[in-house]
C-alpha cells in the first residue's frame, strides 16, 4: 500500500478514529496533509518571538526595511549593440524587474528587505526576462554601512552567458529611513515615495557639486584675504537642479535629446523654463524651441509609467 496512506491510517487508529473509507477520515487526512505542507514552507523568522530573539541576540544585525533603488544605466559589450536587457533585483523571497531597455533605464523601484536576508542579487536578463546574462551579489551589511547610500555607483557583474562581456551597472540605493545631511533642503516639502526620493537625490547631488565649486572659489578668495564661502540660496539651487539634458518623448516611442535651462531676472524680463536642441545653443543666447513661463506652472504630475 501507499506509505503515506498507511501512515495516515496509523495516526487515525492511534487516536481511536478508525474511519477507513469514511468521509470524516478523508477530511481529516486532507487537513493533516495541508498542515504538513504549511509547516514545510514555514521559516523560523515567521514566528515573531523567534524573530525578536534573533535580533536581540545579534544573530540578525538589522530589522525589516525598504530599500529604494534607481537603475540608471547598464553598460556591456555584445554583438548586438542595440540589445535590450532587463534588470532583476532579488532579496530573499522579494524580487523586482525593470522594463526592457537599450542601456539607459533611469527606472526607480522599491524592494522590501526582510530581516535575515544577507545578499541582494542583481541580474541582467535578456529582453524576455528568461536568460540570465550576468549577475552580482551585494551584501546587505555593506549597503547599510554606506553612509547616505550609494549614489550613481557602477558595479561590475560576473558574465554568465557567452557573447556578453564587460557588464557593468550604475545604481543608486538608499534606505527609506536613512538620515542624511539635508542643509537647506530640509525646508522643502517633498513626498517620501520613490519619485520624492529621486528628486531629493538629484537636489543633493546638485548641492554637493555646488559645494565643491564653492570650496574652490573660497580657497582662491581666502588666499586673497576675502571672506569664506556663503551657503547656496534656495532659488539658485532649484535653478541649477532644472538644468541639464533630458529625453523628450515623441510620437511612436521616439526620443529626442534636448537641453533645458531656467532663465531668470536680470537676464530676462520674465522668468521661464526653456528647451534647446543643445547646450551650446542655450549658452549662445539662441531662442529656445519651447518656452514655459515659470509663473504659469501650477503643479507637476508624475509620468504614468
Amino acid at each position: 500500500s501507499d506509505p503515506i496512506c498507511h501512515m495516515i491510517g496509523l495516526l487515525l487508529r492511534s487516536t481511536g478514529l478508525d474511519l477507513q473509507g469514511g468521509l470524516v477520515g478523508i477530511l481529516l487526512a486532507c487537513c493533516i496533509a495541508a498542515g504538513l505542507y504549511k509547516c514545510s514552507s514555514c521559516r523560523l523568522r515567521d514566528c515573531p518571538l523567534l524573530k525578536w530573539c534573533m535580533l536581540a541576540t545579534g544573530q540578525d544585525s538589522y530589522q525589516d526595511f525598504d530599500l529604494f533603488i534607481v537603475v540608471h544605466e547598464v553598460v556591456f559589450t555584445a554583438r548586438d549593440s542595440g540589445m535590450r536587457t532587463v534588470v532583476r533585483i532579488t532579496a530573499g523571497a522579494q524580487s523586482a524587474n525593470t522594463e526592457p531597455n537599450k542601456g539607459v533605464f533611469q527606472q526607480p523601484m522599491s524592494i522590501f528587505i526582510e530581516q535575515g536576508t544577507e545578499v541582494l542579487e542583481v541580474e541582467i536578463l535578456d529582453s524576455w526576462g528568461r536568460q540570465r546574462l550576468a549577475k552580482v551579489d551585494l551584501l546587505i551589511v555593506d549597503i547599510l554601512a554606506e553612509e547616505g547610500g550609494y549614489q550613481e555607483k557602477f558595479f561590475s557583474l560576473k558574465t554568465i552567458s557567452r557573447g556578453f562581456a564587460n557588464p557593468r551597472i550604475k545604481l543608486s540605493m538608499q534606505v527609506s529611513d536613512q538620515e542624511q545631511e539635508m542643509g537647506i533642503l530640509q525646508n522643502l516639502n517633498i513626498s517620501s515615495d520613490i519619485t520624492g526620493v529621486m528628486v531629493m537625490q538629484h537636489l543633493q547631488k546638485v548641492q554637493a557639486n555646488q559645494a565643491i565649486v564653492g570650496d574652490k572659489v573660497s580657497g582662491v578668495a581666502g588666499a586673497d584675504g576675502a571672506a569664506g564661502k556663503k551657503p547656496m540660496a534656495m532659488n539658485k539651487l532649484l535653478e541649477e537642479a532644472c538644468t541639464g539634458y533630458l529625453d523628450l518623448l515623441g510620437s511612436w516611442g521616439s526620443k529626442d535629446r534636448v537641453w533645458i535651462d531656467v532663465k531668470t531676472r536680470p537676464e530676462v524680463k520674465k522668468s521661464y523654463l526653456g528647451m534647446w536642441g543643445d547646450m551650446n545653443l542655450c549658452e549662445k543666447g539662441k531662442e529656445p524651441i519651447h518656452m514655459l513661463p515659470l509663473l504659469r506652472i501650477q503643479s507637476v504630475q508624475a509620468h504614468p509609467t
